[in-house]
């Protein structure tokens, strides 16, 4: 891998606390040297925020019997309480802010999340917040069929060529993250709606083939398939079906059930 060049997304708060949010967008150069079987596992300090999420909830901890008498206690938030209309702002009165996100809590675990590799653990991707992002575990599944499969299978293509050839081949990869997530269910708490839409809702990767690139002088410009010599495109005609013409993208809904 070369070039490999990363934006990284700005923590996100939630309940009082900042957590690691991953990558906003990823690329780089891609040549055989790229396809490894030993994977980068994403690390237990990145992407925190699913963490969290994956974190089972305790209803005891959700309030102190002191804040309650205490709120109870008082005159003044009696007053209030007995003229306000907007639930979550009754319970943050009653010192119970945190069972109106019950609701949100149960969402959230509703789906199993993941911290998911914009460029392939296989292909060279840190398991870094430098090229991770939240999404679900069938998000992941999907990438990989529609998007990632074909750019491994071409780099092996390519990379069995190379045992017969003078040249190599070198492809560019990019991986955006975009929109904004929404909560997807009901009167979701305020702390919880602005969290989610901090973290984007899709991604759009693609990849190109560059070119073909003489290993003794590998400069800044390749060879189009049609200008190598005939018997270098024999030898790479496989490879060259499966990375096609132009770019192939691929936009993902990184929480799709």
């Amino acid at each position: 891998m070369e070039k490999f060049k990363s934006v990284r997304r700005s923590a996100v708060t939630f309940e009082g606390k900042r957590f690691s949010a991953g990558a906003q967008k990823v690329t780089c150069l891609l040549t055989t040297g790229s396809l490894t079987t030993a994977g980068s596992k994403p690390m237990p300090s990145a992407c925190q925020i699913v963490d969290r999420w994956n974190t089972e909830w305790d209803v005891k901890d959700l309030f102190n019997i002191n804040d309650i008498k205490k709120a109870l206690s008082s005159k003044t938030t009696l007053k209030k309480i007995a003229t306000e209309r907007n639930a979550h702002k009754i319970l943050e009165l009653l010192g119970l802010y945190e069972i109106a996100m019950l609701t949100d809590y149960n969402e959230l675990q509703a789906v199993n999340y993941i911290k998911g590799h914009l460029l392939n653990e296989y292909l060279g991707g840190p398991g870094t917040d430098d090229n991770l992002t939240p999404m679900t575990q069938s998000a992941n599944s999907t990438y990989y069929h529609r998007f990632e499969k074909g750019l491994i299978l071409a780099l092996k293509a390519a990379k069995l060529a190379e045992v017969k050839s003078e040249y190599f081949v070198r492809v560019a990869f990019s991986a955006e993250c975009s929109g904004a997530l929404k909560p997807w269910w009901g009167d979701p708490t305020r702390e919880t709606a602005n969290m989610l839409k901090r973290l984007p809702r899709k991604v759009t990767a693609s990849y190109e083939l560059k070119g073909y690139y003489l290993s003794a002088k590998p400069g800044p410009r390749g060879l189009a398939f049609k200008a190598l010599p005939p018997a270098e495109q024999k030898i790479f005609a496989k490879a060259n079906g499966l990375f096609g013409t132009g770019a192939k993208s691929y936009t993902l809904d990184l929480f799709e059930y």
